[in-house]
């Protein structure tokens, strides 16, 4: 009764509202729920390891500096406001093998294509990080939330407000969503629609700043527990999680602590000595390094290379056509070693023209603006290949606010425009070019879909390592791929109490190369 009244009262405030968002709210139950043919997709496999163990404190970086604990408004997307939406489980997801609909928020659906629509039941047995179960009012409040604007989520209200047309509630468990049209990306909105906690927004008005490092109830088994830092974030495990009793989030997400650091000149030093369990060695100087190499030969250290299907970015490098004239922006273009810095083998492939220079050609300096901090790696490996073709680039970072304001201003050399694979990326990248009103060439550019890593030995992996999609094997918090690992405390306290004079075999890399079958992707977890 009590969950009810509370519904009740939050449903009339956001209807007045939703008077400002173009989402039409019905609370008319024309719907008769329990006629309805109910999916809850349990009838596909888990691809979580059931020997997995939970517990130990892992430790990753993370690579810009934390400016804010929000997920939303100025200032983001950021690398950490990515990281706190997989803090929160989506309505639905798609096998990350099969592709098939599985649940995650949600525990059954009912399709009607014929009338666009899907008539979804909320788990019984969700809640939030502080107790308070998820009910259709959280639903609703964050629809009102992203479309009612004053809220600096520009992207998200026109998103929804395109492919939304309305929403029917029923009861605090069951509601029915109408789209414009039925197609694919009706389940993508599906997959991606993480809910805000109604009862923690609405605590207080002073959006956005009052929730700079306020503590954001989560769905998901990780929630932040740290003092604010602009180098360091720290989440501890949510005791009784309910997912642990969820068929495809059980045996998963198992370390009781995360920390990230932000990376610094430092990191290689602490992932040495064991401050820093893995590193990202994607690119060929990490990779085929000397440092690494002794590392193997002197530490309990291995080294994975991970092909995966799963989506990658959006990105372009658009090019100021008025700074240069035409034959300038080709001889540049033409001398700058993309393809070069970004792949490493005939295999990989960048779309991208045979960047090798003509002829000589007098020093250029070039400033590249970027919005992605992951992107810094690769770009400072493209300004050193570039020096050998007269080419002294400048990576800038800037937020997306900055790149907005200087794409439209004109006050660019270069520009790395780049979106999310979801959410209709070819779209959101058209909205950030048409912001740029010269014309001039743009040069597409889609990120590789290899990871490689240096870890410890006492990170475990499944026999088979990761899933058809998996972006990052070591992602601790991605609600769909990520938590397969584990931690063995004792080997870690072994290790780390061995002498460094040890004389341990050279180990090869592990190479998991796309469409292996899984007696083919088995990884030594041995001591």
């Amino acid at each position: 009764m009590a969950i009810t009244i509370r519904l009740c009262l939050a449903l009339l405030v956001q209807l007045l509202a939703l008077q400002c968002s173009a989402i039409t709210l019905d609370y008319e139950n024309t719907i008769d729920t329990d006629s309805l043919a109910w999916s809850s997709g349990l009838d596909q496999p888990i691809w979580a390891d059931k020997s997995a163990k939970q517990g130990g404190h892992l430790h990753l970086t993370t690579p810009s500096p934390i400016l804010h604990w929000r997920r939303f408004g100025p200032e983001t997307p950021t690398v950490i406001s990515e990281t706190l939406s997989k803090l929160q489980i989506p309505l639905l997801a798609r096998h990350p093998n099969t592709d098939a609909l599985i649940p995650m928020l949600i525990s059954e659906w009912a399709i009607n294509a014929a009338e666009r629509q899907i008539t979804l039941r909320i788990d019984p047995s969700s809640r939030w990080s502080d107790g308070v179960p998820v009910t259709t009012s959280d639903v609703i409040y964050t629809l009102l939330f992203l479309t009612s604007g004053g809220h600096d989520t520009e992207y998200q209200r026109n998103y929804i407000n395109q492919i939304l047309e309305s929403i029917t509630v029923h009861n605090p468990s069951e509601f029915t969503l109408h789209f414009y049209q039925w197609n694919n990306s009706v389940f993508d909105f599906l997959c991606d629609f993480r809910p805000l906690a109604s009862h923690f927004y609405q605590s207080s008005d002073a959006w956005p700043y009052d929730f700079d490092w306020m503590i954001e109830p989560v769905t998901g088994p990780y929630e932040i527990n740290s003092d604010p830092s602009p180098n360091e974030i720290s989440f501890y495990r949510t005791p009784n999680w309910w997912g642990d009793k969820q068929k495809f989030l059980a045996y998963r997400f198992n370390p009781k602590q995360v920390t990230l650091t932000v990376q610094s000149a430092k990191t290689p030093a602490k992932f040495g000595i064991g401050s820093v369990d893995v590193i990202n060695t994607t690119s060929d100087a990490n990779w085929k390094s000397e440092w690494l190499r002794k590392l193997t030969l002197t530490k309990h250290i291995n080294r994975l290379q991970f092909a995966h299907q799963g989506e990658r970015p959006f990105a372009a490098l658009v090019f100021n056509s008025s700074k240069h004239s035409a034959e300038q922006q080709r001889q540049i273009m033409a001398r700058l070693p993309i393809a070069e810095a970004l792949t490493f083998t005939s295999e990989m492939h960048a779309l991208i023209n045979n960047l090798i220079a003509q002829e000589p050609a007098e020093p250029v300096d070039i400033d590249v603006l970027y919005t992605d901090p992951a992107d810094g790696s690769w770009l400072a490996e493209l300004v050193l290949k570039s020096i050998k073709y007269n080419v002294r680039l400048h990576p800038i970072w800037v937020n997306q606010r900055e790149l907005k304001f200087r794409l439209k201003t004109n006050d660019f050399d270069i520009a790395l425009l780049k979106t999310s694979a979801k959410d209709d990326a070819s779209t959101r990248f058209q909205s950030l070019l048409d912001l740029y009103q010269q014309p001039g060439p743009s040069w597409l550019i889609y990120d590789i879909p290899i990871k490689r890593y240096a870890y410890w030995q006492w990170l475990k992996l499944p026999a088979t390592i990761g899933t058809r999609i998996s972006s990052d094997i070591f992602d601790p918090f991605d609600p769909v791929t990520g938590g397969l690992f584990w931690i063995d405390r004792k080997l870690r306290a072994d290790t780390l109490s061995q002498s460094d004079n040890e004389k341990i075999e050279e180990r090869p890399p592990v190479i998991h190369d796309l469409h292996l079958s899984s007696d083919k992707e088995e990884l030594n977890n041995k001591e």
